[in-house]
């Protein structure tokens, strides 16, 4: 369609991009992608909820490292990313134990001049108790108040587990 002047409509190509994520070969899936390249170069702006939605269902099929080049195609087509893409991208790179490469996404969003939030220290504290222990994690939240982050309720309620489950609360 788009081959012979016609511009999709942006619901439609959505849509379409929805559906071609929803099917359980992993090569439609890639089409999607095509779709949201065929609307880049139509002139249509997809709106950051497809992005996510594409970056989340690559992550889900354990394509993270896809997921972390369609950020970077994004932002080099002009398209900014959000702290929700981000926390995409860093929660399902904790739950395949990449936290060294989750502090690499960090600092690389910071750059961007986003700002993380309590979604973004609650994965990174989670992520840091498994991985590195409970002290590690209290120590990484002292910096992340240090450095003006306002951590939530869940983030305390699991290194308060933590330090129950390494019995250092009595």
């Amino acid at each position: 369609m788009a081959g012979k002047g016609h511009k999709p409509v942006v619901t439609q190509a959505t849509q379409l991009l929805y559906d071609l994520c929803k099917h359980p070969k992993a090569s439609k899936a890639k089409k999607a992608v095509t779709v949201m390249e065929i609307m880049i170069s139509s002139g249509i702006t997809p709106d950051d909820a497809s992005y996510a939605f594409l970056v989340d269902h690559f992550c889900r099929r354990g394509n993270v490292g896809y997921a972390m080049q369609l950020v970077e195609k994004m932002e080099g087509n002009g398209y900014p990313t959000n702290t929700a893409t981000y926390n995409t991208l860093v929660k399902w790179l904790c739950r395949h134990g990449k936290l060294n490469q989750y502090m690499q996404i960090l600092d690389r969003l910071i750059k961007k001049g986003l700002v993380p939030n309590e979604v973004t220290y609650s994965i990174l504290l989670e992520a840091a108790y498994k991985e590195w222990g409970v002290d590690e994690a209290m120590n990484l939240l002292d910096d992340i108040i240090a450095k003006g982050g306002k951590p939530n309720l869940f983030s305390y309620n699991m290194l308060v587990m933590g330090l129950c489950q390494e019995e250092f609360v009595l």
